[in-house]
């Protein structure tokens, strides 16, 4: 039996913390997605370019746009 020294158990000393790390099946599958994401653009970066310019006529409008405000 694992008690502390104080008489209490490690699972009494944990019971507090326990409800954050319960998920429900809809939350462990959106963390699923958001790993897929991630392991796709690992496995994808060798495939892009280094480096992509932001478009030039982008850049143009969104300097007009805080040039107006």
């Amino acid at each position: 039996m694992n008690e502390s020294v104080a008489g209490r158990s490690e699972r009494d000393e944990l019971s507090p913390l326990r409800p954050r790390w319960e998920w429900s099946a809809d939350e462990i599958k959106r963390i699923g997605r958001v790993v897929g994401m991630i392991a796709e653009h690992l496995t994808t970066l060798p495939q892009k370019p280094v480096f992509r310019p932001f478009p030039a006529e982008l850049a143009a409008n969104t300097w007009t746009r805080s040039r107006r405000s």
